[in-house]
């Protein structure tokens, strides 16, 4: 495996463990700006930009929406 296929994988890495961050924090109610703010204590320069941590912020408060919704239609389906 060459070095540019290491730091993607790497980066690839970084990315999925913020992600996993983001989607913990929607989980446990906090706001997309605490997010942003616990992303940039903990991966300094690393870090998802403030735009995308606000967009996958978004993703996931909508999925955790649409689950809900479909939990709630098979409640009510016979």
């Amino acid at each position: 495996m060459g070095l540019r296929s290491k730091c993607i994988n790497v980066l690839s890495q970084i990315l999925m463990e913020q992600q996993a961050v983001i989607r913990f924090h929607v989980l446990l109610g906090k706001t997309a700006t605490k997010t942003f703010k616990s992303t940039k204590n903990a991966y300094g320069n690393n870090r998802l930009s403030s735009a995308r941590v606000f967009e996958w912020f978004n993703r996931f408060i909508e999925e955790q929406g649409s689950l809900e919704d479909n939990e709630r239609i098979e409640r009510v389906a016979p």
